[in-house]
């Protein structure tokens, strides 16, 4: 420590033992008189005084308080409130001492203040897009935000700006900046720079000029000399040291660099870059020089591992050399007592592509897909194909982080399209990861893991990722005993259907119900929809098992009508094999005619994705459909990609909302846009609009006013058997020609 910096300790310590003796012989009555003392702030000025998440009081005024109260031995009821109701406080007697207060002739009428303690820059805001704000001048014209009761008010007004717009704390006023509401506003530096930055708008909004400035004081009650000085010996008795640190802790250390620092720290590091670019470009040339000197035998080497180690097809490692390549990276992690992370990648849909556009075109994505995971997948040790849509990347690492974040990269670089041979295709990924050596220490036994985990990700949904767990060995079995099951369970007449009420939301009445498919296995019990349809498409029993829905579904309708219960149409969600699949038109048809049903009675459900398909074989069968008089709709719309050129030439007569945009009603306003948008497209284009997931009396309200005609969802019904159907609907039918029943396959 240099003899200034001890000089100045010194001056501190004995200032404050002087103090504090002074204290200890002139404080006694004072103390005696008051054993506590009543403190009132605002409770909106950070980093002075604000409130934690939690609701509690903080800041540098609450811990030199406390300080305060240590040094004199009196007790401190330190309490924050809205500015407006600490100034009543104080002037109703509720409070000895207010804190955080300016200094005006009309408060020294009710007021004695202290020395003030802080100097406080009043400055006006303004988004960063707005220039030529220099003075008070150029504030004509705007709207500028302020805070009620705040001196900015006075002073905007003795300079002519009366348009202002009042909130009533701090934290409203800079969320209206946020949300776009105002473009400028009046606020004190402290409270400003620490709640832009809280908001994340700090870069958004720039300080203008400055307004004016004030002070900080703390004031008593006019006349009360006992208490003002009793205030002041306190805060007096606190060492400029303890001051100093508080402020460190919540006001931060001004830096102070120079003007002749800031040259010198500019000019080193402009040599630094130079030296590093000179370092970096010999660094290459010796790289190029080594390249250059062995490229003979690094060709002929890469020509054996072409044929040996490498996929014919997209030129990546094949099974062999991903085996040998994880067995070194195992044995590296292993002395380094690092992670090794595999993660086993499947392109979702794949087989979709495929099949509908032809083996050549399938295998010119895979070769798209596999360069662009080469060019931007860098941090891996190596990417693999083992064989049709399946990758493996791995990753040696120390920062057990790092898998996740890589895992969402891979799903953000197939968030975009891929453009082969002139068409555009959308294709998502799902990623399972196994990791050395929380997982397993043997390579075939990570490959299987983190297969296992792919295949968790694909039943979250796809387009997400999975880490092993030990339960999934066991998920993996009860899938494979589930696809047996699945194989008997029309068989065992262990399928059945419940119905969803759909609403006219005008008048509440029934225009339809959604046929729901349900499955009760006698060993497993009750099987979600999500888990078995899945397997249905893989094991291929869903063509059977739509063929059983359709039948049941216009069997359910023809005798609701028997029943004098009328719902005229029911929809029927189609599959992907169904519409690919030739026999789907005659299995209607037979349907109908078995019922005594016109082809109006039913409309068919195609997802949003499968509708924009560009597939000769599902282009082919809607265009039947359509010929047959068959009407069509399109489900879940909003979660795919759509082409307006396309919908506007496709034969659908309705467009169904996903129930994730009518969930988030009330809470964000970009998927309420997305609805209104969707509303007015379907309306524009004559089609009818259906919501699904409708839970609460805002969202069905929202929908009406936007003109939403039928919507779904518990708020209305839950799903019903046939007859608990028929019971609490019959005799509130709309006499409406296109009610809907629809089951989910």
């Amino acid at each position: 420590m240099d003899a200034s910096k001890l000089r100045s300790y010194v001056q501190d310590i004995s200032l404050g033992i002087l103090l504090m003796g002074a204290t200890f012989f002139a404080a006694p009555s004072s103390a005696a008189e008051r054993l506590n003392l009543r403190v009132t702030l605002d409770n909106n000025y950070p980093p002075y005084s604000f409130l934690n998440s939690e609701g509690q009081l903080h800041g540098y005024l609450i811990d030199i308080w406390k300080l305060w109260e240590s040094k004199t031995g009196i007790h401190v009821e330190l309490t924050g409130r809205d500015w407006n109701d600490a100034l009543e406080a104080m002037k109703s007697g509720q409070a000895d001492v207010i804190d955080t207060i300016f200094k005006s002739p009309a408060r020294q009428i009710n007021f004695d203040f202290t020395a003030p303690y802080a100097d406080l820059p009043v400055s006006i805001f303004a988004n960063s897009d707005i220039g030529g704000l220099a003075t008070t001048t150029g504030l004509r014209g705007f709207l500028v935000g302020v805070k009620a009761g705040d001196a900015c008010i006075e002073h905007l007004r003795a300079r002519g700006i009366t348009t202002v717009e009042i909130y009533s704390s701090y934290e409203i006023l800079v969320d209206a900046a946020r949300i776009g509401k105002i473009k400028v506003f009046c606020l004190d530096d402290p409270p400003a720079n620490f709640l832009l930055y809280r908001a994340g708008i700090h870069q958004n909004f720039r300080r203008a000029f400055q307004l004016y400035s004030g002070h900080f004081h703390r004031a008593v009650h006019k006349g009360d000399a006992k208490t003002l000085s009793l205030v002041e010996r306190g805060f007096t008795a606190i060492s400029n040291s303890e001051n100093q640190a508080l402020l460190d802790n919540w006001l931060g250390t001004p830096l102070g660099v120079s003007e002749r620092d800031s040259t010198f720290l500019k000019y080193g590091l402009a040599t630094t870059i130079v030296l590093v670019t000179i370092i970096i470009l010999w660094v290459w040339f010796l790289r190029r020089e080594v390249r250059r000197r062995t490229f003979e035998l690094a060709a002929e080497r890469n020509r054996l591992d072409i044929l040996a180690y490498h996929d014919s097809l997209t030129n990546l490692p094949n099974r062999a050399q991903l085996l040998d390549r994880l067995r070194q990276s195992l044995a590296v992690a292993q002395a380094n007592k690092s992670y090794l992370a595999v993660l086993f990648i499947d392109l979702d849909g794949f087989k979709h592509v495929n099949e509908s556009l032809g083996h050549p075109f399938g295998d010119q994505l895979l070769r798209e897909a596999a360069c662009r995971m080469q060019t931007n997948l860098k941090t891996t040790s190596a990417i693999a194909r083992l064989g049709g849509d399946e990758f493996v990347a791995l990753l040696e690492t120390s920062d057990a982080n790092e898998p996740s974040e890589l895992s969402a990269a891979i799903n953000v670089l197939f968030s975009e399209p891929l453009l082969v041979d002139g068409k555009t295709l959308y294709i998502t990924a799902s990623v399972g990861i196994a990791i050395y050596p929380d997982d397993s220490d043997d390579a075939d036994t990570l490959l299987k893991f983190a297969d296992l985990a792919m295949y968790r990700a694909k039943e979250q949904g796809r387009n997400t990722f999975s880490f092993y767990q030990a339960a999934m060995g066991e998920r993996a079995s009860r899938r494979l005993h589930i696809s047996d099951a699945l194989r008997t369970a029309l068989q065992n007449s262990e399928l059945f259907l419940v119905y969803q009420p759909q609403i006219q939301i005008a008048d509440r009445t029934l225009v339809g119900a959604e046929a729901l498919l349900r499955w009760r296995n006698p060993d497993f019990g009750f099987i979600p929809p999500d888990e078995f349809i899945a397997i249905a498409e893989e094991n291929g029993t869903i063509l059977e098992i739509g063929g059983w829905v359709i039948n049941e579904a216009c069997r359910q309708l023809a005798e609701w009508r028997r029943a004098g219960f009328f719902v005229p149409r029911m929809a029927i969600n189609l599959s992907v094999q169904q519409v690919e699949h030739g026999g789907l038109i005659n299995l209607i048809q037979s349907s109908l005619s078995q019922f005594n049903l016109m082809p109006s009675d039913l409309e068919l459900e195609i997802t949003e994705s499968m509708a924009m398909a560009d597939s000769p074989w599902v282009s082919g069968t809607i265009e039947h459909l359509m010929r047959s008089k068959l009407l069509l709709s399109i489900d879940d719309f909003g979660t795919g990609h759509s082409s307006l050129a396309r919908l506007k030439k496709l034969p659908v007569h309705r467009l169904k909302i996903d129930k994730s945009f009518v969930q988030d009603i009330g809470l964000d306003k970009n998927n309420e846009a997305i609805i209104c948008a969707i509303i007015t497209l379907s309306h524009s284009l004559g089609l009818d609009v259906v919501a699904e997931g409708v839970e609460k009396v805002e969202q069905a309200d929202f929908l009406k006013a936007q003109n939403c005609e039928i919507a779904q969802g518990y708020l209305f019904s839950k799903p019903l058997s046939p007859s608990e159907l028929m019971f609490k609907w019959r005799g509130q039918e709309h006499n409406y020609p296109e009610n809907v029943i629809t089951y989910h396959i």
